[in-house]
Formats: C-alpha cells, sequence, structure tokens
C-alpha cells in the first residue's frame, strides 16, 4: 500500500504492472498470456496506467498538506494557519514635474494618461491646476500591477494632449511588485510562525510580516551606549532598535501596530516613519520604522545554442528562468551572476552560458565570479524588459512590455 510509516509511497508504473500480472496468474492460472501483445495482457496494461496516475494525484494530494510541498492555490489554503495570505501584484506610483509655459493657467483632470517611453501607461491620481509660467508635481499610478512601472523614464501625454505643458524630472515614489511567489510565500509563513511570544528580534519580524503587503523585514537592534549607524545615515539611539520593511508601503499604521504589539516594554522602536499609537489607558506612544529601497538591476547574458533553439521559445524562457532565480532575493542580499548560471545551461537547447553581466542603475557592475552589492536596507530587483540575451552571433533580444521578443541590437 502506498501509505506506510514512512508517509506516502508512490508506486510506480513497473510495480503496479507487477501487481497486475500476479494477480492474474493467481485467478487465471500461471501459465496464463499476459504479455503486452496478448488482450488480457493490454487490458491489464490500460488499466496499470489510470492506477499509476490515480497515485500521483494522491500523492499530490498528501503533499498538499504540508508548507514544503503544496503549491499554488493549496499554499494558499495552508496560510491563516501562520496568520498571513499571499501578497498580490502591486502597482508603482510616480511622480513627474509639469512645466506650463503658457501665461493662462491648465488643468490636468485626474486620470489623465502618462506614456513612458517603455510603452507602460500610468494614470494621474488627482486634478491638478498649473498657474501661467509655473510647474506641480504630478503623482501618477501605473495602469498594470507589477514592476513594469518601476522605471518612469521619459513621460509624454497619452491620447489627451496638453498644450503648452511639458512632464520632467519623474523619479519611482512607490515601486510595484509582482505577485508573491510560492518559494517566498514558504519563507514568509516560517518566520511568522517562528516569532511565538513577544519582545524578542523573531517575534516583532514574525508580527510585521503577518501584515498584508510586506513582502520582507529585518531589524537593526543597538544594544550599546553609543549612537548606530544603520548604514545609511540613520542613526538608531542607544538602547534602540529599527524595523526596517519591504512593500505595504501604504499600511503604516498597521506596521506600526504589529510592532508595538511585539516590543520590549521601555525599548524606543525607531525610524524615518513614525506612527502615535495609543494603549488601553489611552496613552500615546510613538512607534517608528523604515522602509527599504527597491534597487533596479538589469542583466546582460551571452548564450551559445544547440540545434533547435528558437528565439521565440527559448529567449523567453532563459528570461523566465533569471527572473525565477531573482525572485526570491531579500533584502540585503547581494547579487552574484554566478547563482543565475544553472537555470539558464540547465534549458535543453542551450549549449553554453558564456557571460552574465548585472548591472545596478548606479552603473556599479559585476560579472561571472563577482558579486554585486547590495545595501543593508536594499531589495535588488530584476524586471522582465531589463534582461538582455545575446544569442551567439545572432543579435541581441529583449522582451518588450507587449511580452514578444524584440531583436534590440547586433551581437558583439
Amino acid at each position: 500500500m502506498p501509505m506506510t510509516d514512512q508517509g506516502f509511497q508512490r508506486q510506480t508504473y513497473a510495480e503496479l504492472l507487477e501487481q497486475q500480472i500476479n494477480r492474474a496468474k493467481q485467478l487465471f492460472g500461471a501459465d496464463m498470456d499476459t504479455s503486452e501483445t496478448s488482450v488480457l495482457g493490454k487490458y491489464i496494461r490500460l488499466n496499470t496506467a489510470d492506477y499509476a496516475e490515480l497515485q500521483e494525484s494522491l500523492e499530490a494530494v498528501y503533499q498538499a498538506r504540508y508548507i514544503d510541498t503544496a503549491s499554488g492555490v493549496q499554499l494558499d489554503r495552508l496560510c491563516p494557519f501562520a496568520g498571513i495570505q499571499r501578497n498580490t501584484a502591486t502597482r508603482s506610483e510616480i511622480r513627474v514635474l509639469a512645466q506650463n509655459s503658457s501665461t493662462r493657467s491648465v488643468t490636468i483632470p485626474q486620470a489623465t494618461k502618462l506614456l513612458n517611453a517603455d510603452g507602460v501607461l500610468f494614470h494621474t491620481l488627482e486634478r491638478v491646476t498649473i498657474a501661467g509660467n509655473e510647474s506641480a508635481q504630478l503623482s501618477a499610478e501605473c495602469d498594470t500591477a507589477g514592476v513594469a512601472g518601476n522605471n518612469p523614464t521619459t513621460l509624454q501625454f497619452y491620447q489627451t494632449q496638453v498644450a503648452n505643458v511639458t512632464l520632467t524630472q519623474p523619479e519611482l515614489v512607490s515601486a510595484g511588485s509582482e505577485i508573491e511567489t510560492d518559494m517566498a510565500l514558504r519563507a514568509r509563513w516560517k518566520a511568522s510562525i517562528s516569532g511565538a511570544g513577544t519582545s524578542t528580534t523573531a517575534a516583532i519580524i514574525g508580527e510585521v510580516l503577518r501584515v498584508s503587503g510586506v513582502t520582507d523585514c529585518m531589524l537593526f537592534e543597538n544594544a550599546t551606549n553609543s549612537n548606530l549607524n544603520d548604514g545609511t545615515g540613520f542613526i538608531v539611539p542607544p538602547h534602540s532598535f529599527e524595523v526596517v520593511v519591504s512593500g505595504a508601503t501604504n499600511s503604516g499604521g498597521e506596521i506600526a501596530n504589529a510592532i508595538y504589539r511585539k516590543k520590549p516594554v521601555g525599548i524606543a522602536a525607531v525610524g524615518t516613519e513614525t506612527f502615535t499609537i495609543r494603549d488601553v489607558a489611552n496613552q500615546p506612544h510613538t512607534i517608528g520604522f523604515s522602509y527599504g529601497k527597491s534597487v533596479t538591476v538589469s542583466c546582460s547574458i551571452t548564450v551559445q545554442k544547440k540545434t533547435g533553439f528558437l528565439i521565440a521559445r527559448d529567449v523567453p524562457a532563459i528570461v523566465q528562468a533569471i527572473l525565477q532565480q531573482a525572485g526570491n532575493l531579500k533584502m540585503g542580499e547581494s547579487l552574484s551572476p554566478t547563482a543565475f548560471y544553472q537555470p539558464v545551461a540547465a534549458i535543453e537547447t542551450v549549449e553554453d552560458v558564456s557571460s552574465i553581466v548585472l548591472q545596478k542603475s548606479t552603473g556599479e557592475a559585476a560579472e561571472y565570479g563577482e558579486k554585486l552589492t547590495i545595501g543593508a536596507k536594499e531589495t535588488a530587483s530584476i524586471q522582465q524588459t531589463a534582461v538582455s540575451v545575446q544569442v551567439g552571433k545572432e543579435g541581441i533580444y529583449a522582451i518588450g512590455e507587449d511580452g514578444t521578443v524584440k531583436r534590440t541590437g547586433d551581437a558583439v
């Protein structure tokens, strides 16, 4: 039987076939023809194939009960046991300076469409009136959830043109994120349940990770009598701690409440974001924490192809392998080009990976065998459109915003 003291042990097709043949010979005699050319043999093999598929389904049901082997919606159904849920994809938010070059005031309606150089659409979040020869900041949100809008680049009005108004100085206010992967969700599930009790680092981090939208969390503790620089210039005072959070940029109050519920009595929680939390006696407590920063990283990879390599099929496979490898990065975790070699080399039509170069938006780069340093409060992010694939001497290819493979240059 598949269920043993060691758990569910799925029987192979060969084992099931042998079992069925033995049963047939017990019923019909040892000399009964059960070969694959006989009628009975064919019937046995038809049934055995069904039994094998059934056992695979039973194994999947069995494995769906456990956090390390559950996936998809089965993994989602285990999340309530840790008090969390899978983080959905979020939209990026940007800010851009709108300059009115006319002498008359101009009104830009809410939901005005903006288009960046990558073909990504944004919509403004509020109605803004700009006086003559003046400028104003426009806040806009990406139409598409995920990382597509994390690179605002040059912006222009889309469909509805606004006369005498130019858009300059685009900047990313809040980075968008893709839906949480199974691997990342498993890690957060384990971190959430590890934080039982209160007043410990694990307890505080576990409670913060239960806030919807939080993707990662770390804690800087200063147990000394001197000020501590957290690495970004922020000073953590003596005998206090700083919680650094990735994601959930619109849930600051919930994060502060989570920290307050688990923090030690009399120890200050500090950070660049501060909230006032009131206790059961209505007494105010200032709770601080900081948000981590998302760092955009591009990837350039050169591969040698085997016979049968198809640009339209295998370039997206290479890009997906890179994105999957980069999707499980933690805050402060450095990037190694070496880590991307095996997932790409494992693709059947890839003969070899000649080079991998990772580069931050600041210009710092790392090649195979090196490491790309990420700050303690930073999380590296590689977008689909930021991956370029050079295929031998054929050319350089990338995936556009429309999801299709485009040739972007000649082979170097």
